[in-house]
C-alpha cells in the first residue's frame, strides 16, 4: 500500500441540492451531489478497483496513515465476480438517470472518484460503508469488511446498492438530516428503498428474509433521477422485461416509454399486473421471519408509478394477467388463465387451457384456444379470433347456452360468450385466418388478422391492425392507420400503406414497401427487397443480402450505405441498417457503397455511383452517369447513357454499354478489363504511370492477344480491351 500527501487527487466536483417537497424523495437525499465539470446535463463520475499496489491521499480529507483507516488495515481488491456485479449496477443506473460512469485505472496516481476495495479493519459490527459526495479524498469511496461480508452472502448485491447510493449522495431512509426528514413509514423497507434497514414496509413485522433486492427500487429511483436526470432514451424504445424461473427475482422497472413487455418462463403460475405502481409475482417465493413465525411472500416485482408497461405473457401455469389503460397484448400461455384487459383496444390470447378473458373498455380481440370464456363481449366492437385460423365461414357451430353463446370451430376449440344473444353474433365478429386463395378485408377497428400455411392475401382496414401472413407466399396491405405486418415464412409481398407502418419480413426473400408515413421495415433472416418510399423510414436488411430502392422517387437523393448519411426525396430521414445492395431513382442521384464491397444501381437520371475499398458490383443506369469503383476488384457498368467510368485501384472489369462512355485510368489502378469498347468511347489514359503523349506511343505499348487489346499502362498496370484490335484504336478515343 503506498501512501502519501499529495496522493491521488481524483474526486468529482460535488454541490449542494435542495429538498423538493416530496417525502419519497427528500427523505433519501444527504444535501449533497456529484456535477460533471463540463455543464453537461449528462455527469460523468469515474470508477475503479484499488488493490495492494494503488495509492490513497494521506492529506486532509484523506486517509491519515496511523494503521488503522482503511487502505491500510487488509486492503484486497474485490473479486472479478463482485467488479462485474458492481458494473452491472452501475449499468442500471446509467439506464434511468443522466449518470454516466468511467472506469479507470486505480494504480500509481490515477483513481476513480468512487473507488470499491475491500478492508480488514477490526469492527464486529460492520458490513460496509461509503463516503458520502464532498471536496476531501475519501469521498465517493466504499468499503467491504471482507470478514464480514463475501460475494456468497444472500445480500451482497443489496449491500452494493446500498453503499453505491451513499456514494451518490443518498443517506439513510430512516435518519432526518436538516432539511431532508425521514422518509414515510409506509416505505420504510427495503421493499421501497435499499437506503432502509427494515425488511419490509409491506410486512413492518418481518425481521428476516430469503431474498434482497436486486435492483434500486421504488424511493431510489425518484431520488437519484432528482439528483441526476432522468435518462429519456434507453428504455424509450421497446424493451423486453423477460424473467426466467429458473432464477430468483425482486426488482423494480422504471421504463420512459415505447412498446414494452413483461414476460415469465416457467411452469409456476404467475400474477402480472401492468397497473402503474403495482407488485406482480413472477414465480419467485420469498420468506419472511416476524420474531415468531415464518411466512412466504411472492409479489417481488415492482412497476414505478410512472411506468407503462403495454405487453404482458404469461407462463404454463393458470397464470392472472391484468392490463392497464394502454393497447395491451396479454398472452396466457399454458395453463387455464384468467386475464383481463382493462382499458384500451387489447388483445388477450389465453394460449392453450381453458382461460376467462375480460377485455374491458375499448376494442379488443379475444383469441381462442381451447374452451375459454369470455365476459364482456361487446359485439360490434370486440372480436373474436380462434388459434387454429378456421375462416369464420367454416365456424361450425353458434349456439344459444341460457344467457350466454358458444361459438365453435372446426377443430373444437369454443368459446362461451356470457350474456349475449345468438341473434347478436355473426361471422362479422370472427377476425382470424384465411382458406387457400381467399381474401380477407379488416374493418374500421384495430384488428389481428393471421394468415395460415397457404398464400393468404390479407388486407387491413381503417384501424390500427396487426396482420400475420403466416406460412407460404403472402400478400399483406396494412390500410390507412399504423399497421403491425409480419409476413411469415415464405417470400412475401408486404406493404404498409397509410401510416407509421412496422413491417416486418421473418422467413423467405420479401418484398418490404413502408408507403406513406415514417415506416420501420425489417426484412429478416434472408435477401430481402425494400422500399421505403415516401417519410423518415428505418430500412433494415437483417441476415441475407439486402436491397433498399428508391425507384419511384423523381427527386435527386444522397444514400451512403457505410456513414448512413441519406438526404433528398423518399431518402430524406431514411436509416439505412444490414443494406448490401441499393437502387437510386429516377433523379440525379448520389449512391456510395459499403467499406466490405455493395451492389449499386442508379437507375434513371445523371448519377454518380461509387464505391468503396470491397469488390463492388456498380451500374449507372439511365442517364449520363459517373460509376466509381475504388478500391477492390468491381464490376462497373455504365448502361445507357454517356458514362464516365473509373475503376480505381484493383483488377476491375468494366462494361460501356449504349452510348459514348469514357473510361478513366490512374497509375495504381491494377489491371482493368473493357468488355465492349466501341469506336466512340474514349480511354483517359492521362493519369497513368506511362506519360503517353500520342497514338503511337500507346499502340507501341499494346499487344494483340487471343483475347484482345492488351495495354501496358506501365508500373504493372494494364488494360485489356476484349475483342479489340491495334486498328481499333484512334487518336480520336485517347485523352493523353
Amino acid at each position: 500500500m503506498t501512501d502519501g500527501v499529495s496522493g491521488v487527487d481524483s474526486i468529482a466536483t460535488a454541490v449542494d441540492v435542495s429538498p423538493t417537497g416530496t417525502n419519497a424523495i427528500d427523505g433519501l437525499l444527504w444535501g449533497r451531489r456529484w456535477v460533471s465539470d463540463t455543464g453537461s446535463d449528462t455527469t460523468t463520475i469515474s470508477f475503479s478497483f484499488p488493490d495492494q499496489n494503488s495509492q490513497f491521499n494521506t492529506g486532509p480529507g484523506g486517509y491519515p496513515n496511523d494503521g488503522d483507516l482503511e487502505p491500510f488495515s487488509g486492503l484486497t481488491a474485490v473479486s472479478d465476480t463482485a467488479q462485474d456485479l458492481f458494473r452491472s449496477i452501475l449499468q442500471s443506473l446509467e439506464d434511468f438517470t443522466n449518470l454516466s460512469f468511467v472506469e479507470v485505472d486505480d494504480s500509481g496516481d490515477s483513481a476513480g472518484t468512487i473507488r470499491l476495495a475491500n478492508t480488514g479493519i477490526d469492527d464486529e459490527n460492520a458490513v460496509a460503508w461509503a463516503y458520502l459526495p464532498g471536496a476531501y479524498q475519501a469521498a465517493g469511496d466504499i468499503w467491504v469488511l471482507s470478514a464480514n461480508h463475501s460475494e456468497d452472502d444472500i445480500d451482497y448485491v443489496h449491500t452494493l446498492l446500498h453503499e453505491l447510493g451513499h456514494a451518490l449522495g443518498l443517506k439513510h431512509s430512516f435518519e432526518a438530516e436538516d432539511e431532508f426528514p425521514a422518509i414515510d413509514s409506509s416505505l420504510e423497507g427495503v421493499d421501497y428503498t435499499v437506503m432502509s434497514y427494515s425488511v419490509s414496509a409491506r410486512f413492518p413485522d418481518a425481521q428476516w428474509q430469503d431474498l434482497w433486492p436486486q435492483t434500486y427500487m421504488y424511493a431510489d429511483i425518484l431520488a437519484l433521477q432528482y439528483l441526476y436526470g432522468v435518462d429519456t432514451v434507453t428504455t424509450a424504445g421497446t424493451d423486453n422485461y423477460a424473467y426466467s424461473q429458473d432464477d430468483r427475482h425482486f426488482l423494480t422497472i422504471w421504463d420512459y416509454g415505447g412498446d414494452d413487455t413483461l414476460s415469465v418462463s416457467g411452469n409456476r403460475a404467475v400474477k402480472l399486473d401492468l397497473t402503474p405502481g403495482s407488485w406482480s409475482n413472477v414465480g419467485t417465493t420469498v420468506e419472511y421471519w416476524d420474531g415468531s413465525s415464518f411466512f412466504t411472500n411472492s409479489d417481488t416485482v415492482f412497476i414505478m408509478p410512472d411506468t407503462v408497461i403495454e405487453n404482458a405473457t404469461g407462463a404454463e401455469g393458470d397464470d392472472t394477467i391484468v392490463g392497464n389503460d394502454a393497447d395491451n397484448v396479454l398472452l396466457g400461455n399454458g395453463g387455464a388463465d384468467t386475464i383481463s384487459g382493462g382499458a384500451g383496444a387489447d388483445t388477450l390470447d389465453g394460449g392453450a387451457g381453458d382461460d376467462q378473458l375480460t377485455g374491458g373498455a375499448g376494442e379488443d380481440i379475444f383469441t381462442i384456444e381451447g374452451d375459454d370464456v369470455v365476459s364482456d363481449f361487446e359485439n360490434g366492437v370486440d372480436k373474436i379470433a380462434f388459434e387454429t385460423g378456421e375462416n369464420n365461414l367454416n365456424l361450425i357451430d353458434i349456439t344459444q347456452v341460457g344467457d350466454d353463446v358458444r361459438v365453435q370451430d372446426s377443430s373444437g376449440n369454443s368459446v362461451l360468450i356470457l350474456n349475449i344473444s345468438a341473434s347478436l353474433i355473426d361471422v362479422s365478429d370472427i377476425v382470424d385466418g384465411v382458406e387457400d386463395g381467399q381474401y380477407l378485408v379488416g374493418t374500421n377497428a384495430a384488428e389481428l388478422i393471421e394468415g395460415d400455411a397457404s398464400d393468404d392475401t390479407i388486407e387491413g382496414g381503417r384501424g390500427e391492425d396487426t396482420l400475420n401472413g403466416g406460412d407460404g407466399a403472402d400478400k399483406l396491405l396494412g390500410g390507412t392507420q399504423a399497421d403491425l405486418i409480419y409476413g411469415g415464412d415464405g417470400g412475401d409481398s408486404l406493404l404498409g400503406g397509410n401510416g407509421n407502418d412496422t413491417v416486418l419480413g421473418e422467413a423467405g426473400n420479401d418484398t418490404l414497401t413502408g408507403s406513406i408515413g415514417n415506416d420501420n421495415l425489417s426484412g429478416g433472416s434472408q435477401g430481402d427487397r425494400l422500399f421505403g418510399d415516401d417519410g423518415a423510414d428505418t430500412l433494415d436488411g437483417g441476415g441475407g443480402s439486402d436491397r433498399v430502392d428508391y425507384l419511384k422517387d423523381d427527386d435527386d437523393i444522397l444514400v451512403d450505405l457505410e456513414t448512413g448519411e441519406t438526404s433528398g426525396g423518399y431518402a430524406e430521414g431514411d436509416v439505412l441498417i444490414n443494406i448490401e445492395s441499393l437502387f437510386g431513382g429516377k433523379g440525379n442521384d448520389t449512391l456510395r457503397g459499403l467499406e466490405d464491397g455493395s451492389r449499386l444501381h442508379g437507375a434513371g437520371g445523371d448519377d454518380i455511383v461509387s464505391g468503396r475499398s470491397g469488390d463492388d458490383i456498380l451500374a449507372g443506369g439511365n442517364g449520363n452517369d459517373s460509376v466509381i469503383g475504388g478500391a477492390g476488384d468491381d464490376v462497373l457498368n455504365g448502361n445507357r447513357g454517356d458514362d464516365t467510368l473509373i475503376g480505381g485501384t484493383g483488377d476491375d472489369f468494366m462494361i460501356g454499354s449504349a452510348g459514348a462512355d469514357t473510361f478513366v485510368f490512374n497509375a495504381g489502378d491494377g489491371d482493368d478489363t473493357i468488355r465492349d469498347f466501341r469506336s466512340n468511347d474514349i480511354l483517359d489514359l492521362s493519369a497513368t504511370s506511362t506519360d503517353f503523349t500520342s497514338l503511337e506511343q500507346v499502340l507501341a505499348a499494346a499487344n494483340e492477344t487471343a483475347d484482345g487489346l492488351l495495354i501496358d499502362l506501365g508500373s504493372g498496370d494494364s488494360l485489356l480491351l476484349q475483342g479489340a484490335q491495334l486498328t481499333d484504336i484512334t487518336a480520336e478515343n485517347l485523352i493523353l
